[in-house]
């Protein structure tokens, strides 16, 4: 995430990869309105002894490496994205926070396939 622990700017959003078990970089929310920001800010905590992502990130497809708050992977957020990935991995074009879930990271299903 962006921005500090106690006023969030942004989310950096990661996804399960099902063929490694690993938390790939999905995508980001830009501009958390308030209420977003307070909603997940009581549930962010540093991520101690390591995380799985760099410490710098190409958050889109222009963007220059960008440096961010790397936190504990414990928070599901409900999402509205655009369809379009970059090789599966990663939403093309930023997404709409809707609402935090009281979800393990473990319950959400793995990827960014789309599942019909």
């Amino acid at each position: 995430m962006t921005g500090s622990l106690q006023r969030p700017y942004a989310l950096l959003l990661g996804r399960y990869g099902s063929d490694t078990g690993k938390l790939h970089y999905a995508g980001r929310r830009t501009h958390l309105a308030d209420a977003q920001a307070a909603a997940v800010t009581p549930l962010l905590v540093a991520a101690i002894g390591g995380h799985p992502w760099p410490a710098q990130l190409f958050v889109n497809l222009q963007s220059r490496p960008t440096g961010y708050h790397q936190v504990a992977p414990l928070v599901v957020v409900e999402i509205h994205a655009d369809i379009v990935t970059d090789q599966g991995w990663q939403w093309r074009h930023a997404v709409r926070m809707l609402r935090v879930r009281d979800v393990a990271p473990d319950e959400v299903p793995p990827d960014l396939h789309r599942r019909v």
